[in-house]
Protein backbone atom coordinates (compact mmCIF):
# COMPACT_ATOMS: atom_id res chain seq x y z
CA UNK A 1 0.00 0.00 0.00
CA UNK A 2 1.11 3.45 -0.96
CA UNK A 3 -1.29 5.25 1.06
CA UNK A 4 -0.86 8.42 3.37
CA UNK A 5 -2.95 11.31 4.58
CA UNK A 6 -1.28 14.23 5.97
CA UNK A 7 -2.50 16.97 7.62
CA UNK A 8 -1.00 20.73 8.45
CA UNK A 9 -3.78 21.93 10.75
CA UNK A 10 -1.84 25.24 10.41
CA UNK A 11 -1.51 25.31 6.75
CA UNK A 12 -3.55 25.52 3.87
CA UNK A 13 -1.63 23.46 1.98
CA UNK A 14 -2.43 19.30 2.41
CA UNK A 15 -0.97 16.38 0.74
CA UNK A 16 -3.04 13.04 -0.41
CA UNK A 17 0.30 10.38 -1.43
CA UNK A 18 -2.74 8.45 -3.21
CA UNK A 19 -0.73 10.44 -6.27
CA UNK A 20 1.95 7.61 -5.93
CA UNK A 21 -0.54 4.78 -7.13
CA UNK A 22 0.84 2.70 -9.90
CA UNK A 23 -0.41 4.19 -13.35
CA UNK A 24 -0.47 2.36 -16.70
CA UNK A 25 2.03 3.42 -19.03
CA UNK A 26 -0.02 4.74 -21.62
CA UNK A 27 -2.05 6.83 -19.13
CA UNK A 28 -2.88 10.24 -19.48
CA UNK A 29 -2.55 11.83 -15.74
CA UNK A 30 -5.45 14.66 -15.39
CA UNK A 31 -6.91 16.26 -12.12
CA UNK A 32 -9.11 18.88 -11.72
CA UNK A 33 -7.79 21.79 -9.02
CA UNK A 34 -8.78 21.03 -5.14
CA UNK A 35 -11.83 22.84 -4.06
CA UNK A 36 -12.43 24.94 -1.33
CA UNK A 37 -12.12 23.56 2.00
CA UNK A 38 -16.18 22.95 3.22
CA UNK A 39 -15.36 24.70 6.44
CA UNK A 40 -13.85 28.33 7.49
CA UNK A 41 -12.41 27.24 10.67
CA UNK A 42 -12.04 23.61 12.18
CA UNK A 43 -11.28 20.43 10.06
CA UNK A 44 -13.82 20.57 6.56
CA UNK A 45 -13.24 18.94 3.07
CA UNK A 46 -11.74 19.20 -0.51
CA UNK A 47 -12.62 17.59 -3.56
CA UNK A 48 -11.50 16.80 -6.83
CA UNK A 49 -11.84 14.61 -9.62
CA UNK A 50 -8.82 12.57 -11.12
CA UNK A 51 -7.64 9.40 -12.57
CA UNK A 52 -4.09 9.11 -10.86
CA UNK A 53 -5.34 5.42 -9.53
CA UNK A 54 -4.82 1.45 -11.02
CA UNK A 55 -7.05 1.88 -13.78
CA UNK A 56 -6.39 5.72 -14.96
CA UNK A 57 -10.42 5.95 -14.60
CA UNK A 58 -11.74 9.46 -13.43
CA UNK A 59 -13.01 9.39 -9.51
CA UNK A 60 -14.05 11.63 -7.15
CA UNK A 61 -11.07 12.06 -4.35
CA UNK A 62 -11.63 13.44 -0.97
CA UNK A 63 -9.08 15.39 1.58
CA UNK A 64 -9.03 16.38 4.90
CA UNK A 65 -8.45 20.41 5.18
CA UNK A 66 -8.11 23.49 7.81
CA UNK A 67 -7.45 26.51 7.02
CA UNK A 68 -7.20 28.02 10.49
CA UNK A 69 -8.35 26.82 14.21
CA UNK A 70 -11.89 27.70 15.36
CA UNK A 71 -10.86 28.96 18.81
CA UNK A 72 -9.43 32.34 17.81
CA UNK A 73 -10.19 34.92 20.09
CA UNK A 74 -12.11 38.07 18.36
CA UNK A 75 -10.37 41.47 19.04
CA UNK A 76 -11.31 44.16 21.77
CA UNK A 77 -12.63 46.17 18.79
CA UNK A 78 -14.80 43.34 17.48
CA UNK A 79 -15.92 42.41 21.01
CA UNK A 80 -17.20 45.83 21.37
CA UNK A 81 -19.02 46.58 18.00
CA UNK A 82 -21.20 43.50 18.92
CA UNK A 83 -21.78 44.55 22.92
CA UNK A 84 -22.43 48.00 24.04
CA UNK A 85 -20.62 48.91 27.17
CA UNK A 86 -22.65 51.54 29.19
Amino acid sequence: WNLCLCIAVSSRIHFTASESAQHPPDCRQEYSQWSSCSSPCGVGLSHRVSNLNTQCLPANETRLCQLRSCDTVASPHEHAKHHHVR
